[in-house]
């Protein structure tokens, strides 16, 4: 027999020794009203998320090959 919700169950419980020596006992078992201004019980903690890989680092621009040699500049002429 299936119970509405809210609706309180009856169980027997035996074995344990009662301060009262009874060998059983009847429970009332119902469901608790939920606060919902109660702060929660547990912290929830945010899965750390794997780090992403380092991308390679981009070449640094430097000045080019150096210029024509002294001597060779002077045999070299543009047509002026």
């Amino acid at each position: 027999m299936r119970r509405a919700v809210g609706e309180p169950a009856w169980r027997r419980a035996q074995g344990a020794q009662y301060n009262s020596g009874a060998d059983q006992r009847i429970i009332k078992m119902q469901d608790m009203p939920v606060d919902p201004m109660e702060p929660p019980k547990f912290r929830h903690k945010k899965a750390r998320r794997p780090a992403r890989p380092v991308p390679p680092v981009p070449p640094v621009p430097r000045a080019g090959p150096p210029g024509c040699h002294v001597r060779r500049r002077g045999k070299v002429t543009l047509g002026r």
